[in-house]
């Protein structure tokens, strides 16, 4: 059986570090193989991860999972998701967001055709879905990799898109509602393969960090690019 392990530490000084607590999660009592892609805490110091739950006995049984743990590392509860038929989901962002719900994103992939799309996933602090959409075209590789919460309510979300026939990757970002519709696209373009690394709110709109990378030559680089509040590019 796997487990899911957590181990917390509190440093007193540079020289010591001592532990808060070390557990092991059994998740299901079948042969399961699962994953944190990531966590958050919040004030009160609950700890709560997602990632991938997997029976070893059954390879098509893949589905994305939560756990809540409480400050001493007691476990609250799980819950798995079947969100999209036959679509592998896979964490890359968990945030507590500013109504005390949850917000997850990462990628969906198609078992089929092998399709990438983005997804935001809002759940409360019960593990209830409020809503859930996946983002993209067929054809394309799109993830979330970085969200930023906006002061309309909002979400500016991204990563990169990249075309199944492409070498070079786009960054991109999106703005989507405080219910997850989408309302802007924005594409760096660019003759490198760039990907967005930072999402920051301005009053005028919203400064973006970009990694580009020449792949032939194996150079790369960070830019700044300024886009308004429309997803408009300004510089």
């Amino acid at each position: 059986i796997m487990f899911i392990f957590l181990f917390c530490v509190t440093c007193f000084s540079m020289e010591a570090q001592h532990p808060v607590f070390h557990q092991a999660y059994e998740s299901q009592g079948d042969w399961q193989k699962n994953t944190l892609d990531d966590i958050c805490i919040n004030e009160a110091g609950f700890i709560y991860g997602a990632g991938r739950t997997l029976q070893t006995s059954n390879l098509n049984s893949d589905s994305l999972h939560i756990v809540k743990i409480d400050p001493k590392g007691r476990y609250c509860w799980y819950k798995t998701y079947e969100l999209s038929p036959d679509h592998i989901q896979k964490v890359r962002e968990v945030q507590l967001i500013d109504d005390g719900n949850l917000l997850i994103a990462g990628l969906s992939q198609d078992l089929e055709d092998l399709d990438v799309f983005a997804f935001l996933l809002k759940v409360d602090t019960n593990g209830n879905v409020i809503w859930y959409h996946e983002y993209g075209s067929p054809g394309f590789e799109t993830s979330i990799g970085y969200i930023e919460e906006t002061s309309d309510g909002g979400f500016v979300a991204g990563f990169a898109s990249q075309s199944s026939t492409a070498q070079n990757s786009t960054a991109w970002v999106m703005k989507v509602d405080s219910l997850g519709v989408k309302e802007w696209d924005f594409f760096f373009e660019s003759d490198f393969s760039t990907q967005v690394r930072g999402i920051y709110e301005r009053p005028d709109g919203y400064q973006l960090v970009i990694t580009q990378a020449d792949l032939d030559f194996l150079l790369g680089s960070y830019l700044l690019c300024s886009i308004d509040g429309q997803g408009q590019f300004v510089s």
